[in-house]
């Protein structure tokens, strides 16, 4: 929000979608009227900018429709009503109503920013970055964030945010434990840690050398039968 705040107008609302949905800098220069369902809360990705062309998504992957928080989607509703219009339908066009030149913004608009932030060495890409990190504090399944952030594969979505997931698998784990706490009065007094304390050996079981407990009844058994053989042949077993 503080990049967002020092980010020149009209763009801060670029900066603040950017990070609220993941969506690259060239799909956020090329979206348009024609791609934002505000009911839904999507936007269909079918376009970048390059060289100041609109240009078709270079994978079937990128090619995608991302789901929005309602959020983002307030973002983008009070971006559609501040932006100047265009021919073009562009959601965030440049001041002459035509697409966004990279250097141009980079250079005049984004690190003026950064540096107003005091972030260092911070890129718009990295936005999409952050998008990511609190999708998965959020709790994101991989295969949604893969989805989401228009990657090729699952392998390049753990590739890259795969360190981020074990801190997050806790909090499922903690669920976990939610979904099956004891519902009736008597379990829920009940400790939560295993207990350490052997288990009182009885006369059917015996002590193993690792502190687990064997039952007696085979080698019981095994003396019956050579009893029983014995008597009947006169053999030893």
């Amino acid at each position: 929000e503080e990049l967002a705040a020092n980010t020149a107008a009209p763009y801060g609302n670029l900066v603040q979608l950017a990070a609220l949905a993941g969506v690259r800098q060239g799909e956020l220069f090329a979206l348009r009227d024609r791609n934002i369902d505000l009911d839904a809360m999507t936007i269909q990705v079918e376009h970048g900018a390059y060289r100041g062309e609109l240009v078709p998504v270079k994978t079937r992957a990128s090619r995608r429709r991302v789901d929005l928080s309602s959020t983002a989607a307030h973002v983008l509703r009070r971006q559609l009503l501040a932006r100047r219009p265009n021919d073009l339908g562009l959601v965030f066009p440049s001041p002459r109503g035509e697409l966004l030149n990279d250097d141009n913004f980079r250079h005049r608009v984004f690190r003026p920013a950064v540096r107003r932030t005091k972030l260092t060495g911070f890129r718009f890409h990295d936005l999409r970055h952050t998008y990511a990190a609190l999708m998965v504090a959020a709790g994101a399944h991989p295969k949604y964030l893969q989805a989401q952030m228009g990657h090729s594969s699952i392998r390049v979505t753990l590739d890259l945010y795969g360190h981020l997931f074990p801190d997050a698998n806790r909090g499922v784990l903690d669920a976990l434990d939610a979904l099956t706490a004891p519902s009736t009065p008597h379990r829920a007094n009940a400790p939560k840690t295993l207990p350490n304390d052997k288990v009182p050996v009885s006369r059917d079981f015996e002590d193993g050398s690792d502190g687990t407990r064997t039952r007696k009844r085979r080698a019981v058994r095994w003396r019956r039968l050579g009893d029983d053989r014995a008597t009947s042949s006169g053999d030893e077993i």
